[in-house]
């Protein structure tokens, strides 16, 4: 790389020209610069961001280093030299060594190679014998690089102690770490509202600057117009000064600013040269403006010259770096349809020439951008036929997709290549059957010529289309045809041969045909490795190497991080995707559901229908295993990733989502709608020879035939699936379907089955290492992990698979059980008291008597201890004599345990109501799920978290179970007050540190919401009324803020007749006086 020609003035701060009005809290806010690691200023265009900051550079006397970024800048070692040489003004020898080694470098990196620049860069800083101020102006240029966005959420995430980092931007940076800063009180922010001049500091701007003397009302009119946008206050400023009328600049504007900004622009026009009019108007093509770039498209010799009277004389021309401008855009705007209106020849020779002088210089998009101007198709076909792969190779996916998509079809058979083009942008963004026609024409023309090496790739796209969306059948014979095309044509490429290979690799697998996948593969990696991607992972996931699978992913993602820049889609072979499956498949929900998530955000990013609905079909089988969550919300899963998969036409992309639909349904013993699903999902997989895939929906369909004691045809189903898994060698799946006949025969009674299918069970599992099966939920275990105790028992009892069976029950942590129903009990308390067993409800009737629900409700209070039989009479039948009262709790307690255990064998020992002598009560050794217990589990852990974002989540989830106050029907019992009041104040506790999170990410909707909750159930909660002010106050909604401490004083005084604490009284006096007020998570508003 050459050394970067550094040009000076975006070094050094902008000239003002004075006078300039001093802005009191401006400066205050600027002031506090030096006391905080990262200060952000974002606003948009013509607030006066860097005015403001050249302002308070020259006023402090602080040595700064500036840098002012260009749009030419989003060139990471640009960017990263040129922050060197900003450092190099105050210390010349710093990073002299990085830009050597920048010199010696490759123009693009990877990902941890810029990690490493990001270090060394970092560990520079740190050296510096003192703090240091670096200013970086007009951020917005470079904020689409995600090279430079790496290198800055390295800057501030790891930033030296000595490190002053201000950012000026039309837009908030979305770094990951300025929450945590803020949350820390490490970042000063200022906004839009800061920059924006108050009426009086714009009456001040009219008087000092301008020499304009303007009564009330005409300032209050201007102010009203311009909401304190410094430039909008400036063009009104100069016309008043040309003696033009206020009441006229208001009254003859079509709209708010844009068309009042074209009126005003055209006002100053006809106040210049003709010569300096035409200058204006036939520059205005231009995006980028430099002396060299207009003498040569306008054929003169003084560009430069003029541009410096342009920019002396304010007429909406911005410096963007050393003899670089730009206009205002909406003077641009208007000033290019000048000249098309008025020079329409001349606008057509200067875009000619424009084209021509980028195309000379290497910059196409910039050529392409003239040419569209002209409607130069044959131009851009061209260029696009030229250099349009290369385009792609660097990820330009969707500025491929408009440049090419606007040109007639006669260009693009004139230069056929473009089909290709075009097909392969039309396949990565999803349009598959467009995609197929370009192919389709591609194969035409190829013909016509004679080009085989077009041909194959045409067939070779082909064939990629039906790779994506996993229809195998169709995909071969077009690989066959690109392989032997590509090895008959001229000049055979031997990686181009492997990569083709690859791909027939793929097909085999999703095929089924794992065996031949793997011999195929094993002579593909001896000629290319470096392509193989996630290939061999899903070989792993489709013969149940699922550990292997899983380590050959989470490398992989350390190896290739996201970069929305570079990254080519994979569809349904997104590393995320495939290892959200893994995780479902070994038990790991909550995993499984964050690289759903993550997926789901990458498919949004590359605009990628096909990913984002692959991630919502994981997203729904990980809700499908998590408890946190209503099981419902899998439901709204698959359909919206149905509702994609209709969008995008890719039929095949259904069946998956119908076999998450069917598993739900299986699950709920609703056969009917398992066994549709299910067949829908299979009429998709047949149809395209996925037999691997066939097998799990034949499994799911087993399994809701199982749940519904339908024997003979589950058995039938069962035997299909492990059909089709030996087939497709999955031993994963062959270990399921030994697992589901393990259980069907167990509750058929069938014993002489039951016992050979367990030998081979324990077998499969130990060969495999799928212990998690009988562990935990898993995506084609049973729904409830207990289901699976009841036949380990029945095995020991046998004497089958010891000592296996022996140390599954000890990790189950039933070593010295001798019975058990087969199901978790699942408890209700919040706002509704419900019972179900597994996931059969306990219905009302029941019951049997209301008194066995009331002990069971009072052993659920008192869980933590056993209470005596004395204890329990005198709390339930206080008035009874106590022979009564005996024969009533014997009752109530048979009652009970028949509720809880319908097919519990008389006299036999119960499972969830422990006895010890004559103390009775819950067994916390029994499989129960209590609401309360996980509510108080989630909502502690957010209350002690220290992440910001982690103690969020956890308090969202324990927030969420907190339906309504602890057994409402037992209101007026004495004996569970004290859980309910317990559990009322662990609520409002975490509502309000919950409300104090949202509000340190200005989620303050989500603040005022939980806020109310608090409110809704305890009127006197003080600190509630103080969040809620703060919000108000902080939407600039002033007056209800103030409504709400008025309600505040009310209801204090009414309720315990005490005033508001002295914090309360002191952010009222802040909002009365309109005092910046500032909050962190550790304050107490």
């Amino acid at each position: 790389m050459k050394p970067l020609a550094v040009i000076s003035t975006k070094l050094k701060p902008p000239m003002i020209r004075e006078p300039k009005i001093r802005r009191a809290g401006l400066y205050r806010k600027l002031k506090q610069i030096n006391q905080y690691p990262l200060t952000i200023i974002h606003a948009g265009a013509g607030y006066g961001k860097s005015t403001a900051l050249a302002l308070f550079v020259q006023d402090v006397k602080e040595k700064v280093c500036w840098y002012d970024v260009s749009s030419q800048d989003d060139d990471f070692f640009q960017f990263y030299q040129y922050m060197i040489h900003s450092i190099q003004q105050l210390y010349p020898s710093f990073g002299q060594v990085l830009l050597e080694r920048a010199y010696a470098s490759t123009p693009f990196s990877k990902t941890d190679e810029l990690v490493e620049w990001s270090i060394l860069f970092i560990n520079e800083l740190a050296a510096l014998s003192e703090e240091v101020i670096v200013i970086i102006d007009n951020f917005h240029h470079v904020e689409k690089s995600m090279s430079i966005q790496l290198f800055m959420e390295y800057l501030i995430n790891y930033y030296p102690s000595n490190l002053h980092l201000v950012v000026s931007s039309r837009n908030k940076p979305q770094w990951n770490w300025i929450p945590r800063l803020k949350m820390n009180g490490h970042m000063l922010e200022i906004t839009q509202d800061y920059l924006a001049l108050t009426k009086e500091e714009a009456e001040l701007l009219f008087i000092d600057f301008y020499h304009l003397t303007l009564c009330d009302e005409e300032l209050a009119r201007i102010f009203q117009l311009t909401e304190g946008w410094a430039i909008a206050l400036e063009v009104v400023a100069q016309q008043l000064m040309e003696g033009i009328h206020l009441h006229k600049i208001i009254t003859n504007r079509s709209s708010y600013l844009e068309d009042f900004f074209q009126y005003i622009t055209l006002e100053v026009l006809r106040n210049q040269s003709s010569t300096v009019q035409s200058f204006l108007e036939q520059t205005s093509i231009l995006e980028e403006l430099s002396p060299e770039a207009c003498d040569y498209i306008l054929d003169i010799e003084n560009a430069e010259e003029m541009l410096q009277y342009l920019n002396l004389q304010n007429l909406f021309i911005i410096p963007t770096g050393h003899q670089q401008y730009r206009y205002h855009p909406l003077f641009q705007e208007l000033l290019e349809n000048r000249c098309k209106d008025m020079q329409s020849d001349r606008f057509f020779q200067l875009n000619k020439r424009a084209a021509h002088y980028y195309e000379n210089r290497g910059l196409f998009e910039m050529s392409l951008y003239h040419l569209e101007k002209l409607v130069d198709f044959g131009g851009m076909a061209r260029i696009l036929h030229m250099h349009g792969m290369s385009m792609l190779k660097k990820g330009k996916i969707h500025y491929l997709l408009e440049k090419v998509t606007a040109l007639p079809e006669i260009k693009k058979d004139e230069h056929y290549l473009l089909w290709l083009i075009e097909a392969e942008v039309m396949r990565l963004c999803s349009q598959y059957e467009r995609a197929e026609f370009c192919y389709n024409r591609l194969i035409f023309f190829s013909r016509q010529y004679d080009d085989k090496q077009i041909m194959s790739r045409a067939h070779e796209g082909k064939a990629r289309i039906y790779l994506d969306t996993l229809q195998p059948g169709k995909a071969e014979r077009h690989l066959q045809a690109a392989i032997q095309l590509r090895e008959n044509s001229y000049g055979v490429d031997e990686e181009e041969i492997a990569e083709l290979h690859q791909l027939l690799v793929e097909n085999l697998i999703n095929s089924g045909k794992t065996n031949q996948a793997e011999q195929w593969l094993t002579r593909i990696k001896q000629i290319n490795t470096s392509k193989n991607g996630n290939l061999l992972a899903r070989l792993y996931l489709r013969t149940g190497r699922l550990m292997m699978a899983k380590e050959i992913l989470q490398e992989r993602q350390k190896e290739y991080s996201f970069n929305q820049e570079t990254h080519i889609p994979q569809f349904h072979r997104e590393t995320e995707l495939i290892l959200s499956l893994v995780e479902t498949y070994i038990g790991n929900a909550e995993e499984s559901k964050r690289l759903a998530q993550a997926a789901i955000g990458h498919g949004i990013q590359l605009k990628s229908s096909y990913i984002e609905a692959c991630g919502w079909i994981r997203m729904g089988h990980a809700i499908q295993l998590l408890s946190a969550y209503d099981p419902a919300l899998s439901i709204q899963c698959y359909e919206t990733a149905l509702t994609i998969m209709g969008d995008i036409k890719n039929s095949r992309g259904k069946a998956e989502p119908y076999l998450g639909l069917c598993l739900y349904y299986a699950g709920r013993k609703d056969d009917k709608q398992a066994v549709e699903y299910g067949r829908l999902a299979m009429e998709e997989t047949e149809k395209v020879h996925d037999q691997w895939l066939t097998a799990y929906i034949r499994l799911s369909i087993a399994i809701a035939y199982v749940y519904t004691e339908s024997w003979t045809i589950a058995e039938q189903e069962l035997d299909e699936a492990e059909q089709l898994f030996w087939q497709c060698g999955d031993a994963y799946g062959l270990t399921l379907v030994t697992l589901w006949k393990v259980q069907l025969a167990y509750s058929a009674s069938s014993w002489h089955v039951f016992e050979q299918e367990c030998i081979n069970l324990f077998q499969k599992i130990q060969l495999g290492q799928y212990e998690y099966l009988l562990l935990k939920r898993t995506l084609y275990g049973p729904v409830d992990v207990q289901q699976f105790v009841p036949i380990l028992l029945e095995a020991q009892k046998r004497n089958i698979g010891q000592p296996f069976v022996s140390k599954m029950l000890k990790e189950l942590g039933y070593h010295d059980l001798l019975t058990h129903p087969g199901y978790t009990l699942k408890i209700s308390t919040l706002g509704q008291f419900k019972v179900l067993l597994g996931n059969q409800e306990v219905k009302d009737k029941g019951w049997q008597r209301g008194k066995a629900k009331e002990l069971f409700q009072l052993f659920l209070t008192k869980r933590n201890k056993l209470l005596q039989k004395r204890e329990i009479i005198e709390i339930l039948w206080p008035e009874q004599d106590e022979k009564t009262a005996d024969r009533d709790f014997k009752v109530a307690l048979n009652a009970l345990n028949s509720v809880l255990e319908p097919e519990r064998k008389a006299r036999s020992q119960s499972f969830f109501i422990k006895r010890v002598g004559s103390s009775y009560g819950i067994n916390d050794q029994s499989a129960y799920m209590l609401d309360t217990t996980m509510f108080e589990q989630w909502m502690l852990s957010g209350l002690e978290e220290r992440n910001q974002k982690q103690a969020k989540e956890y308090l969202k989830r324990g927030l969420t179970l907190y339906k309504g106050d602890y057994l409402p029907e037992r209101k007026f019992h004495d004996w569970c007050l004290n859980e309910r009041e317990r559990l009322l104040v662990l609520f409002l506790r975490g509502a309000e540190r919950y409300a104090q999170l949202s509000i340190v990410t200005e989620a303050y909707h989500e603040a005022i919401y939980w806020c109310e909750k608090i409110l809704e159930k305890d009127r006197t909660w003080e600190e509630a009324y103080r969040l809620l002010m703060y919000c108000y106050y902080m939407h600039n909604n002033r007056p209800q803020s103030l409504k709400w401490y008025k309600k505040c004083c009310d209801v204090l005084q009414e309720e315990i007749g005490v005033e508001p604490l002295a914090a309360t009284k002191e952010m009222y006096k802040m909002i009365m006086e309109a005092t910046d007020i500032t909050l962190s998570e550790n304050d107490s508003i």
